[in-house]
């Protein structure tokens, strides 16, 4: 499964950018959803893939946001952060992500 990490892990780090403005993070979400699509189209990895931790792309993005969040006190209480991290988490369980499955370390 490395296609869809090695695929992936650019654009969660656009999070970590500090010269983003709280507008783009909507920006950022809908870049993110339309390479997911591209990368899952191609076939070049599954919805249904995880790491060697147990981690599906969900708990990736999820956790690369609440590390920016937590990073940038101005996100903490940010309605477009929320709505972004909504916006990833909906389309994510739309194509059948399990957003709410347990890693390997969360027995």
């Amino acid at each position: 499964m490395p296609n869809l990490w090695q695929e992936a892990e650019p654009l969660p780090l656009l999070w970590l950018d500090a010269g983003i403005s709280n507008l783009d993070l909507d920006h950022i979400a809908e870049s993110l959803i339309k390479r997911l699509r591209l990368i899952y189209r191609s076939g070049a990895a599954s919805p249904f893939d995880v790491d060697e931790d147990g981690n599906n792309i969900a708990h990736i993005c999820l956790s690369t946001v609440l590390h920016y969040v937590n990073f940038h006190a101005r996100l903490k209480s940010n309605d477009m952060a929320i709505n972004a991290i909504c916006k990833m988490l909906t389309y994510l369980a739309d194509i059948g992500v399990p957003i709410t499955t347990s890693n390997f370390n969360q027995l």
